[in-house]
């Protein structure tokens, strides 16, 4: 419009009134669009802060999520889709409690989540992997904090492997094994049961931590500098994803201190080793072996106070495997709590507000088990006895169930397949349908 009027004005465009008011009209136009782009970046600034805020949720799902793919290596019908648990989730970030304070919110979210996401878990495994999963959970979140390290987790599955150099001799033959002493030598070699891991470690973190500061410092100098100097030059702020960025390029730096930390070793210091202690405490340790619950017995010398409850898991898996399975119990139940190592019950209503209209609930049974009964209870319960139907699935029964399952989609009512088993090629349609 602007070009308009002035190529098709005549004479001095300053006594042209119409020309006049359409610049005019235009500058306040362009003031107008010029302040909403202004709100427009502020806003986009505070969205991205806030974001980068709740960035502790993502990388806890992103490990659980991780955690729950790993069961497949297990039985392979352990397998779950990303679609199901971000639902999953989304359904977490409605049902969990909320918060004004972001660290509050962000803890109730998690523990709801994490919670809700082993109740679902745990309906789809055998009773005997139940366990193993609270325990992967529990193993999965401390390797994320890097209390817990790749090769202790190792160690710990396997017992080691390798032949150990310069091996003294078994101090306890009589009640320890040469397997046992073997796996307490290979032990021996891992950092924290060193002479002077304590000691080091106090050093290492005061020297990591007066580094943080530093940097933090640094940070915060440099963040003003940047600040004065867009107000002055009006330069283009440096974005948050940027910040992220340079955060993400120092973690190697960071991992690197601590694998300079665990070859770290200071000989000069009054605590023992554990090959050590097996040889000046040997009765105490025999006291550990004989018990009936060594997992709950107190450890010899500075092995009690000074390990973490996974490090005495290391030890127990040499002198007591057997005991591992409670020992494992009492773990999750010190990292996670009680209720992780519950088996919870089946419960349909549950379920029921677990699933969705294109994610009907399965159940997969053992020979003579029948879940009838439970289903017609709980239709009973919310009033959908009279809008239910079954069908036993076979031969020529597709049609059928198709119709039935059409029908119930328009009517909201309810199918029942049973014996799905029996027209296992028909099942691939089903997904369709559903």
């Amino acid at each position: 419009k602007i070009l308009h009027t002035l190529s098709t004005s005549q004479g001095n465009i300053l006594d042209d009134e119409s020309a006049i008011k359409v610049l005019q009209s235009s500058k306040v136009l362009s003031n107008d669009i010029e302040a909403k782009q202004k709100i427009m970046i502020k806003a986009q600034k505070e969205i991205n802060i806030t974001r980068m805020g709740y960035k502790p949720v993502a990388e806890h799902t992103t490990i659980l999520f991780f955690c729950i793919n790993s069961l497949a290596a297990i039985d392979p019908m352990y397998q779950y889709s990303l679609s199901w648990f971000i639902a999953l989730f989304s359904r977490a970030i409605d049902k969990s409690e909320h918060s004004e304070e972001v660290a509050e919110r962000i803890e109730n979210l998690n523990n709801y989540f994490t919670y809700s996401l082993y109740l679902n878990i745990c309906r789809s495994l055998f009773g005997k992997d139940k366990l193993l999963f609270s325990f992967l959970l529990a193993v999965r979140l401390l390797e994320s904090k890097r209390e817990v390290h790749d090769l202790e987790l190792r160690f710990l599955l396997t017992g080691g492997v390798g032949l150990v150099k310069d091996m003294p001799a078994n101090p306890a033959s009589e009640w320890l094994s040469e397997k046992a002493w073997t796996q307490i030598c290979r032990l021996s070699r891992f950092t924290a049961f060193q002479k002077g891991y304590n000691e080091t470690k106090a050093k290492f973190d005061e020297e990591l931590a007066k580094k943080k500061a530093e940097e933090k410092a640094r940070q915060e100098a440099g963040d003003n500098d940047d600040e004065k100097a867009a107000a002055e030059e009006n330069k283009k702020e440096e974005g948050e994803e940027e910040k992220k960025e340079k955060e993400d390029a120092k973690e190697p730096e960071l991992k690197e201190n601590q694998q300079r930390f665990l070859d770290m070793v200071v000989d000069d210091c009054e605590d023992e080793c554990l090959i050590e202690s097996l040889q000046m405490f040997s009765d105490d340790w025999k006291k550990v072996y004989d018990s009936p619950d060594p997992h709950k017995v107190a450890f010899p010398g500075r092995w009690e106070k000074d390990l973490s409850p996974f490090r005495r898991l290391m030890i127990l898996r040499c002198i007591r495997p057997d005991k591992m399975v409670n020992a494992c119990r009492d773990f999750v139940n010190g990292v996670m709590g009680e209720k992780y190592t519950q088996v919870p019950s089946l419960n349909l209503a549950e379920c029921f507000d677990d699933s969705s209209p294109s994610s009907p609930l399965i159940f997969i049974l053992s020979m003579g088990s029948d879940p009838w009964l439970s289903i017609a209870k709980y239709a009973a319960d919310v009033e959908m006895s009279e809008k239910m139907e079954s069908i036993s699935l076979g031969q020529g029964q597709g049609p059928k169930a198709r119709a039935m399952i059409e029908k119930a989609i328009k009517a909201g009512t309810w199918v029942i397949l049973q014996n799905c088993h029996l027209l296992e090629k028909w099942m691939p349609t089903l997904e369709l349908i559903c």
